[in-house]
């Protein structure tokens, strides 16, 4: 009888531990349909994808400052929307800057554009560690990228030092984050910015330093 009662046991491991192999973390279409529309492309003149950006309304978007500062011309700036109103629309190439914080890597840009385009408000609270969030980016120039990661951890206003771009508070992010994921947005269930992706992590690999959606929120909320 004991031996049976060991078989019954390893026989509910291995079906709780397939189970729970199993279960795979699935976005809705829906909500990765959205945040695509919401999202932008920041290229240089000869029309390489070197950052991304998000709508926050008609011709207004969010980046990373030092995606700003990584071109010698601002007015060379463009914007490739996913979405385009016609099928011989073009990039693009004169994007005003608003206003960038270079000390918390934010910047605002205006973008007058025909396109068509969705545009992404801040969510109301920030997201609890452990929560799944999602980004489109452009990661190795590859346009409007899906990925989902997890809230893994929210670093203080010193942590990083002094350096430039390194004043937190920050939201800590695990998934698999690249250069030209930079300035992308960070969302959570329902389609709101919790942030905006400033770098990833040179020391530990799939860990991306999200700008906090409370500096985020100062940020739009001061006169340029």
């Amino acid at each position: 009888m004991y031996k049976h009662l060991l078989a019954l046991l390893f026989a509910l491991f291995l079906i709780t531990a397939c189970t729970s192999q199993s279960t795979v973390y699935s976005p809705t279409p829906a909500l990765v349909a959205e945040i695509s529309r919401e999202t932008a492309a920041l290229v240089l003149p000869d029309g390489r994808i070197y950052c991304s950006a998000v709508w926050i309304d008609r011709d207004r978007l969010l980046t990373a400052a030092h995606c700003v500062r990584a071109s010698q011309m601002l007015q060379m700036f463009g914007i490739e929307p996913m979405f385009q109103a016609s099928e011989d629309a073009k990039p693009e190439l004169v994007v005003e800057v608003l206003k960038y914080d270079v000390d918390h890597d934010l910047a605002l840009l205006r973008a007058p554009t025909k396109y068509l385009h969705g545009s992404a408000a801040l969510a109301t609270f920030t997201p609890s560690k452990g929560e799944i969030v999602h980004v489109v980016g452009h990661p190795g120039a590859i346009p409007w990228a899906y990925v989902h990661g997890y809230v893994s951890a929210y670093l203080p206003e010193d942590f990083f030092g002094s350096q430039p771009g390194a004043t937190g508070p920050f939201m800590q992010l695990s998934a698999p984050i690249f250069k030209g994921h930079s300035g992308a947005a960070v969302f959570d269930a329902n389609g709101n910015i919790v942030g905006i992706v400033s770098r990833a992590s040179e020391k530990i690999p799939d860990v991306a330093i999200v700008v906090h959606l409370d500096t985020v929120r100062k940020f739009l909320n001061e006169r340029p």
